[in-house]
């Protein structure tokens, strides 16, 4: 995109606020994970009570600037997704939180691969295995996987909630914000339609 993705404009809202209005409902609190230098450029988002994070590394990758962000959550569990993801389901974070419960984490799996940096994590014990990872030299969230007791969310049950898998589309190119604004001028269209 050229440029920090949780910023770009949606349809007239940052690409982040459509992240955080599919968590809203379901974590006591937002924490959004930026680049090292970045968080001047969110200070909307402070100002209405979210905690602003920067990687403490810079260059890292998102194993960094989840580490970053579980040592500053409060909660026992974090609902971790990227910030490119627009048409996340609120019922698919539901489902990580919900199959992390009384384990490490969850994760979920899509052609038998992992899904990155979507997941619900134990905040103590995946901040440890994700900080001795970077120790290591790793810098793949998976890298990480094999320190924890995580449940993989297999396929056909994220289909079971969202049939074409949208929550898990990131957006990446100019072309693939240009379908996502059309898709948005859909969903907006109908529910117009819906509330006249």
């Amino acid at each position: 995109m050229g440029q920090d993705k949780g910023l770009v404009d949606l349809r007239g809202d940052p690409m982040v606020s459509y992240v955080i209005d599919a968590m809203l409902g379901l974590v006591d609190e937002i924490v959004i994970s930026v680049a090292k230098g970045q968080s001047p450029r969110y200070d909307e988002y402070a100002e209405i009570g979210f905690e602003i994070v920067e990687d403490g590394t810079p260059g890292i990758g998102p194993l960094e600037g989840m580490r970053c962000a579980l040592k500053v959550a409060r909660g026992e569990y974090v609902l971790v997704s990227p910030c490119d993801t627009p048409f996340l389901k609120p019922a698919i974070c539901q489902m990580l939180l919900s199959k992390a419960n009384g384990r490490d984490g969850a994760v979920p799996m899509i052609k038998d691969k992992f899904e990155p940096v979507h997941g619900a994590f134990k905040k103590t014990v995946a901040a440890k295995a994700f900080e001795a990872t970077l120790k290591t030299g790793k810098r793949k969230p998976s890298d990480a996987y094999g320190k924890l007791d995580i449940a993989f969310v297999e396929e056909s049950s994220l289909r079971g909630i969202d049939p074409i898998l949208e929550s898990f589309w990131n957006l990446n190119t100019p072309e693939d914000l240009k379908l996502a604004e059309a898709k948005v001028g859909e969903i907006q269209r109908a529910e117009d339609d819906r509330n006249p």
